[in-house]
């Protein structure tokens, strides 16, 4: 098999010199094996992880007397697709408790969590346990706060934030997770009793009528 890296750069009419370091050094793989190795790396590295996730499933629904039962493709071809990519064991609890719900209750088995969970990042996942694991963050103290018990950098913390932001997590204040976010939550956070806890002590914040 003719090496594929070679290939593009004989197409493009200029070495690769400097591109084929940068890669080398990202992934560890040089690149005269790169051409041959990558797409069957990735896909195993995928499997790999699609079958961790899968274990976890199994493990919960055994635990909690649910069979498994055929869900709707166009929701499972998007789950294994994007599940693939989560290579954290956070993540890929995560993934794994969607899956289990999605099993548990049809209702779950909505696009949108997949496409959320999929736009998330590992520091993402710690920040939203920090926060409805521990005691109310005010907005003013928020970043630092999680930064310290999650061991993130204050730069981190703040990304995810605004990731989450972004993802419609939080209210224009930042103050309140929305309903959108505890449906999310509810299918995809392993810890049920802690999200109904953080909506008791949320439902005691003063209401901002205009900004909230």
């Amino acid at each position: 098999m003719p090496n594929t890296i070679q290939e593009i750069a004989k197409h493009l009419g200029r070495p690769l010199d400097t591109a084929c370091t940068l890669i080398e050094n990202i992934l560890s793989i040089p690149t005269k094996k790169l051409g041959e190795m990558l797409g069957d790396q990735v896909s195993y590295w995928q499997w790999e992880n699609r079958l961790k996730i899968a274990e976890k499933v199994a493990a919960k629904l055994k635990a909690r007397g649910i069979s498994s039962r055929q869900l709707p493709r166009d929701f499972v071809v998007p789950f294994l697709r994007n599940c693939g990519d989560a290579e954290n064991p956070d993540l890929q609890e995560w993934w794994a408790e969607m899956l289990t719900s999605s099993i548990q209750n049809s209702s779950f088995c909505h696009i949108a969590f997949v496409n959320i969970l999929q736009s998330m990042a590992p520091a993402d996942v710690k920040f939203l346990d920090t926060l409805i694991s521990g005691e109310y963050i005010e907005p003013r103290n928020q970043i630092g706060d999680i930064a310290k018990a999650t061991k993130l950098s204050a730069e981190q913390t703040n990304i995810s934030f605004h990731n989450l932001e972004r993802l419609g997590f939080f209210t224009p204040t930042g103050r309140r997770l929305k309903d959108f976010a505890f449906d999310f939550l509810t299918a995809c956070y392993p810890y049920p009793e802690k999200i109904e806890k953080y909506k008791v002590m949320q439902s005691k914040l003063e209401t901002h009528i205009v900004a909230d």
